[in-house]
């Protein structure tokens, strides 16, 4: 959450995490000028949230994004009321510090501790800042895909370190195992761990939706757009189609796909119009 000034792992739904606790037991605490109802949202066949099994980033042509929270909360016995009353300040403290309506709750649903929330954010940028997140969202870029290859490529070459351990020297084991007095060094048998980076890999590949392979030098057009995070979430494109994911990146349908949070997963997508 923004003014905790810590990073959350998934975007809004930690400031559930991070308040549920104390709304247990003093709810009380928070007072709020505004409240909104929101039985005009409850309807299935105009909600956001409907179908919503897991985080979700949907991005839009007009630049804004709706982030899609979802978390259960049902088997740790904690009391959700209140949750949504504390988002809808935390909301209007920030478009009040900022001087403009810069994000709005769409929705909020809570049910048996299934707790599900749409925010919508003017832009990228305005979610970064209030999640404090670093997701980046920009027009696709060769050299920046290179770079996140060429930085996971060094860190296996860093993984591939020397492990230096002391051993009784035994000459017939050593000559069993394939290895001479000649590879030993100070009483030591060095061993490697870890995949060692080549030159190839400082070039990112990709997978299209059909499972072809494409170098990132490959990938060329001028509307395509490209999403880079390290957050386990999903994109979703909502008037548009995903074109490339890298390896960190498991694809769900046309127009989605999960980021895994185990590296820098890249999307390579492009908008309809």
């Amino acid at each position: 959450m923004r003014r905790f000034k810590s990073k959350r792992s998934v975007g809004f739904v930690c400031i559930m995490s991070l308040v549920l606790a104390m709304l247990c037991g003093c709810a009380s605490f928070f007072t709020f000028e505004e409240e909104v109802s929101t039985e005009d949202m409850s309807i299935d066949q105009i909600s956001v949230l409907k179908d919503i099994t897991e985080n979700t980033l949907q991005l839009s042509s007009d630049g804004t994004v709706l982030e899609m929270s979802c978390e259960d909360y049902s088997e740790q016995g904690i009391d959700t009321n209140g949750v949504e009353d504390y988002i809808r300040g935390e909301i209007d403290a920030y478009n009040k510090e900022s001087g403009l309506s810069k994000m709005s709750l769409v929705e909020y649903r809570e049910d048996s501790g299934l707790v599900k929330s749409a925010i919508r954010y003017n832009d990228i940028d305005t979610y970064n800042d209030f999640n404090v997140m670093d997701i980046v969202n920009i027009s696709y870029d060769k050299n920046q895909a290179d770079e996140v290859a060429r930085d996971e490529a060094e860190a296996r070459l860093k993984a591939a370190v020397t492990v230096t351990e002391e051993v009784e020297i035994d000459e017939e084991a050593l000559a069993e195992a394939g290895y001479s007095l000649d590879d030993l060094e100070d009483g030591a048998i060095n061993e490697s761990s870890g995949e060692v980076a080549t030159a190839s890999d400082a070039v990112a590949t990709f997978t299209d939706a059909s499972g072809n392979v494409a170098e990132s030098g490959d990938i060329s057009g001028d509307s395509y757009m490209m999403i880079k995070t390290t957050e386990p979430i999903v994109i979703s494109i909502s008037d548009g189609k995903i074109l490339y994911t890298n390896y960190h990146v498991e694809p769900i349908d046309a127009s989605s796909a999960r980021c895994l949070g185990d590296g820098v997963a890249i999307i390579v997508y492009e908008y309809n119009n």
